[in-house]
């Protein structure tokens, strides 16, 4: 049917509209190729590689990405990886294509996370900007990149080396045929279980030859440790775990073995690249995902060493973590031992595993207890610890035949465990000298298998678990008063534990410690404090445990008697029903009456201060100074002082906006001044920065060694009169100290404190000249002692430990 005439030049006008609007797509699209092919983030053939074709130029490059939608879905270069960049940038580049990508790396958002294991724009200091981002990586061509990681184990490569190594694994990634179905078996014998467990018993007898692993066995390297980590689609946790293996285990034959379970390809570049560059890591990749039992299973078989460590990759091991283990299966009768596992605020997670009444699986009775509580399970036998970090010797994973893979990531190792105890006579143990952090991951699909698990674990043991006590609650005092379950169909144990009243014991002080937890958290000089107080106290006899921040309200810390805040950097509130002590040792600008209600005693590191803000707010304040560790801080075995040629030194961070000024005076007065300590790159001529930090047991060594140690305050503290920790170390150590001006200090350490006002005071004081102001050898012994004797730890330890005998119960009462 004909249309009438009228309607024709509507049709006309829509058609031609249709075709501008098609037109102003494709020249939109056009610009965006040409911008692309050009752009410094978009590298041609790492594309072509991971797409498994080629292009005639990056042009022809460009314009594949932008018609088939990349963006999002395939990186544009090798120093970008999706699994590092924000969930909302990625979903954002799905849904706008490459213009929304081009529009993101222009953006402030580009320079606030790292965009790769190998390129982190938080890093470019003063001048982090998208464009000085962008200009840096159109400059890699011949330049070295590093990868953001610990110092003692910084990977620093030629860009060349990463980009061929990004482009080989993309290629052989694409070239992976498509994983084809697992056969699901009809049964098994003697076991239920669903289809989607039954699988993974098949897939396993396909993946594992048993019989060759076991024939192997005599061939492994005997003393090296095999660390197993299976992986799922997360690379950048994973880098972390690797990182902290090899900081933590130099001078010990420790291979690594990442196995990823079929990770996609993001996640899978990122294994393949930044931790396959480290010595002695291999990464094993599996074509799909065989779960925590296999992939565990298929690196053990693929290990050398006589010891198998399986660890998850969401851990980060502690200093000193490996030695313990090895001491604890040393012992024949030790099946296999784990770390104390802490989570991130350094609460316990793991410190063994119980079975604690018939017809309920275990439970970890110190769960979110503090760290310290953790040491009541050493010596202990355990029959089931945790494989989130479990070292055995891998003969015995071997005739075990590892874990069983029809428990699907939950119970194979209660169910592994279980059957070590039938292979031969033993148990396991938990060794809390060994620490390791555990930061539980969030990989696709972890406790969906949770109630066949259980399921498929009663079936198996009914009847034969090991129930029984768990001394470790009784040598810390306390009591299972009743158990409730998780909710669930095959409930665990909860257990209620009590502290009864009647027991004789020391009071239980718990340290609230303002820094944070995890690995930076440890670096705080706080932390370090906390610890010196605490052993201060135990050599009292007290029971002392702490709290970092984000634990302060932990249900554990309903057993403690003294809440002592250490008031720093945070404000820390009581605790009902307890002796609430708080002792400001900082940032005496944040305090104010109104914090200081609800604690009995209240001490701060200013006798100036105390005293007149007792007078100001009606509140006892008493002085408490701060304090060193006279078992460490102590003078030299010489007679002598250090020389005219030894080091000027500063151990300490920049402050977050803003060097030291002290450090910046000694360089403009010329000193040579030797610096520890973080973000002062930018700050610094070449020569001056030593490192990222010095360990807490190297420092006495280093004040003892330095012609002078520089100290600073911060302005609200040295107007306040609170005197720096690292005076009193310095001093004790019987180092000489120049220090800006802080009221007080002249009386606490006489001459061996020189205060400076200018830079010429400052070059004056670190001359030949200059040192004649300070104390000779003999009287610098003599201050030394008294600085050891009248100010530490151990004398503090008794003042509050007096005083809060007092408080409790008062003289003549």
């Amino acid at each position: 049917m004909a249309q009438p005439l009228t309607s024709l030049p509507r049709r006309l006008a829509a058609a031609t509209l249709s075709r501008s609007a098609a037109s102003a797509r494709n020249l939109l699209a056009e610009s965006t190729v040409s911008a692309l092919a050009k752009h410094p983030v978009f590298d041609a053939d790492f594309y072509a590689a991971q797409v498994g074709t080629s292009f005639s130029s990056p042009h022809a490059a460009a314009r594949h990405f932008v018609r088939t939608k990349a963006a999002g879905h395939f990186s544009p270069h090798p120093l970008v990886n999706l699994g590092y960049l924000p969930d909302k940038a990625v979903t954002r580049w799905q849904r706008g294509g490459a213009q929304a990508m081009l529009a993101w790396f222009t953006s402030p958002a580009a320079v606030r996370t790292p965009w790769s294991a190998f390129f982190d724009p938080r890093t470019l200091g003063d001048d982090r900007t998208a464009k000085t981002a962008l200009k840096r990586v159109a400059a890699l061509k011949d330049t070295t990149v590093t990868a953001a990681m610990p110092p003692a184990v910084r990977l620093a490569l030629p860009y060349s080396v990463v980009r061929a190594t990004c482009i080989e694994a993309a290629a052989r990634l694409a070239a992976e045929p498509a994983v084809a179905d697992l056969p699901v078996p009809a049964s098994i014998e003697g076991f239920g279980g669903d289809s989607e467990h039954r699988v993974w018993v098949a897939a396993g007898e396909q993946l594992i030859d048993w019989a060759q692993a076991e024939a192997g066995v005599a061939a492994r390297v005997p003393g090296r440790v095999s660390v197993v980590i299976p992986v799922f689609e997360d690379s950048r946790m994973t880098l972390d775990a690797v990182a902290a293996l090899v900081e933590h285990t130099q001078g010990h034959d420790v291979e690594i073995l990442v196995v990823d379970n079929g990770s996609s390809l993001q996640h899978a570049l990122g294994l393949a690249t930044a931790i396959a560059a480290f010595d002695a890591t291999t990464v094993l990749r599996l074509e799909r995902n065989y779960n925590f039992a296999l992939g565990s299973n298929y690196g053990a078989v693929h290990a050398s060493g006589e010891y198998v460590l399986f660890l998850n990759n969401d851990t980060a091991v502690r200093a000193g973590w490996l030695p313990p283990l090895l001491a604890r299966l040393a012992d024949p009768q030790v099946l296999g031992v784990q770390p104390l596992l802490v989570y991130p605020d350094q609460t316990i997670q793991s410190a063994g595993t119980r079975f604690l009444a018939e017809g309920y699986l275990p439970c970890t009775p110190l769960a979110g207890h503090p760290v310290e509580d953790g040491r009541s399970v050493a010596g202990l036998d355990f029959a089931v610890v945790t494989a989130a970090a479990l070292l055995m010797r891998a003969r015995d994973v071997v005739a075990l035949r590892g874990f069983d893979p029809i428990f699907v990531n939950g119970s194979e190792d209660i169910d592994l465990c279980l059957r070590a105890a039938e292979l031969r006579a033993g148990s396991f143990a938990v060794e809390p000298a060994s620490v390791v952090e555990h930061r539980e991951g969030r990989t696709p699909g972890r406790g969906l298998r949770i109630p066949e698990n259980r399921r498929l674990l009663l079936q198996r043991w009914r009847g034969r678990l090991p129930v029984g006590p768990a001394p470790e609650l009784e040598r810390l005092g306390l009591e299972v008063s009743a158990l409730r379950c998780d909710g669930s169909a095959y409930p665990a144990a909860l257990p209620v534990l009590v502290r009864p009243g009647s027991v004789e014991r020391p009071l239980r002080w718990s340290i609230k410690n303002p820094a944070p937890g995890g690995a930076s958290g440890m670096r705080w000089g706080d932390t370090h404090f906390v610890d010196d107080l605490a052993a201060a106290l135990t050599g009292l006899g007290q029971e002392v445990v702490s709290y970092r921040h984000g634990s302060y309200d932990a249900a554990a810390t309903a057993f403690d008697d003294v809440n002592l805040v250490l008031r720093g950097i945070r404000r820390i509130p009581p605790k009902p029903g307890q002796l609430n002590v708080m002792w400001i040792i900082s940032h005496p600008e944040d305090v104010t009456a109104e914090e200081l209600a609800g604690f009995d005693l209240v001490y701060a590191a200013s006798r100036s201060w105390a005293a007149k803000m007792s007078a100001e707010w009606g509140v006892e304040i008493r002085p408490l100074l701060q304090a060193t560790d006279a078992s460490a801080f102590h003078p030299r075995t010489s007679a002598e002082l250090p020389g005219a040629d030894a080091d000027v030194v500063f151990v300490g961070q920049t402050r977050p906006d803003r060097p030291r000024q002290i450090v910046m005076d000694a360089i403009a007065a010329g000193v040579p001044v030797k610096v520890w300590g973080e973000r002062w790159a930018r700050y610094l001529p070449p020569g001056h920065l030593q490192g990222d930090y010095v360990m807490n047991a190297d420092l006495p060594a280093l004040y003892r060694s330095a012609k002078i140690v520089l100290s600073d305050h911060h302005p609200d503290m040295a107007a306040e009169g609170f005197v720096a920790n690292r005076l009193f170390d310095a001093v004790a150590s019987g180092a000489r100290v120049i220090s800006d001006e802080v009221a007080g200090v002249e009386e606490l350490f006489s001459s061996a404190v020189q205060v400076y006002r200018t830079v010429d005071d400052l070059a004056r004081l670190t001359s030949d000249e200059g040192l004649a102001a300070f104390p000779d050898a003999a009287e610098m012994a003599r201050i030394s002692a008294a600085v050891a004797s009248d100010h530490s730890f151990a004398a503090r330890a008794r003042t509050l430990l007096n005083d809060v005998h007092e408080h409790l119960i008062p003289t003549g009462a």
